[in-house]
């Protein structure tokens, strides 16, 4: 569904990201012997990873040897080094209009377990992501939802299945994608104004519209007076907001949320929910959302997809409940309270 993500530095090194973990030759740093020392050769590792995790489109980077301090690699990224393969693909971002429901169909996918062989994870699993709703991914810890998730966003490459839209076969590079992690993943060297900068470039936005949008999704998510603050200095709730700023500064259609605020006290985390749904509300975005927490997704969605622990998708169920809601309105206990009930039926018993 996506080209193999690759490193390739002086035309020696090539690896994949596999999990959120990079391989070079099998082994992080085994084959950047030749370019400098090992913290250089870290750094180098590192950046690409991070790269490639802000902007999965980015599969290829050229970088020479001389350039392999953190400052100056960012700089090549910036430039847009890429192959002539990814640089004639449409950019993320950029295109991939509204055509429809994205339809997932019959996706499989297995990971390699040391003594156990071949694991399951996702077991034909279906999956329709409808524009202008909010969607979310419900399953207790380890069933395949982030796995789901990173399929869609070219992260990880299905064994099997199917990606369509408007009737035709897509990629996820054909998608115009926002992804938003559990973890901010923000550099601490750069202001909160640059790591929105440093998305912005890498998806090849005018710079002439940067500091429009900086200010926009800034305001948006409260935090117009921190563009020149940087991140060590935040609280993990406003680290996150950066994060949503960064992630809706590029524009995309589609966000994907990770249990963006599984980390954060439930005090914030309410808080953080509710300035997603008007969001949501005014930009009018379609939103995947993973999470683990039955409450959550009851609050947040218009209809909820169930995992269970075999990586199966065993019930879709649309939540039939007035907009804007309230955390105690008792239509969403009774909600939560019948689909506790039915994981406990489906992956307890």
């Amino acid at each position: 569904m996506h080209s193999t993500p690759k490193f390739i530095e002086g035309n020696k090194i090539t690896g994949k990201i596999v999990n959120d973990r990079a391989f070079v030759d099998g082994d992080p740093g085994s084959s950047l012997v030749s370019v400098g020392s090992p913290t250089r050769r870290r750094r180098a590792i590192e950046r690409l990873l991070y790269t490639h995790n802000l902007v999965p489109g980015v599969h290829t980077i050229y970088v020479p040897t001389r350039s392999l301090c953190r400052y100056s690699l960012e700089k090549r990224l910036r430039r847009g080094a890429m192959t002539a393969a990814e640089e004639e693909a449409p950019a993320r971002g950029n295109g991939g209009g509204s055509e429809g429901t994205l339809e997932l169909r019959d996706i499989v996918k297995t990971f390699e377990k040391p003594g156990q062989g071949q694991i399951l994870v996702l077991d034909e699993v279906d999956l329709d992501v409808e524009t202008g709703a909010f969607i979310s991914l419900l399953g207790p810890s380890g069933c395949g939802k982030t796995t789901l998730m990173n399929v869609v966003s070219g992260l990880i490459e299905p064994d099997g299945g199917t990606m369509r839209r408007g009737g035709r076969d897509v990629s996820p590079d054909d998608l115009s994608l926002g992804y938003i992690f559990q973890e901010p993943r923000l550099l601490n060297w750069k202001t909160v104004a640059g790591n929105i900068e440093f998305a912005l470039e890498a998806r090849d936005v005018p710079e002439a519209e940067w500091d429009e949008r900086i200010e926009r999704y800034l305001e948006m998510v409260n935090l117009g007076d921190e563009g020149d603050n940087y991140p060590t200095r935040l609280s993990g709730g406003m680290k996150q907001r950066v994060a949503i700023a960064r992630a809706l500064a590029t524009e995309p259609e589609i966000m994907l949320m990770d249990e963006p605020f599984s980390s954060l006290d439930e005090i914030t985390a309410r808080d953080l929910r509710q300035e997603l749904l008007d969001i949501w509300n005014r930009e009018e975005k379609t939103i995947l959302f993973v999470t683990h927490d039955i409450n959550e997704a009851v609050f947040l969605s218009d209809y909820i997809y169930m995992m269970n622990t075999d990586g199966e998708m065993f019930a879709r169920r649309d939540i039939d409940i007035d907009r804007p809601r309230q955390y105690d309105d008792p239509d969403i206990a009774q909600r939560e309270a019948e689909l506790y009930t039915e994981f406990h039926e489906q992956v307890v018993d």
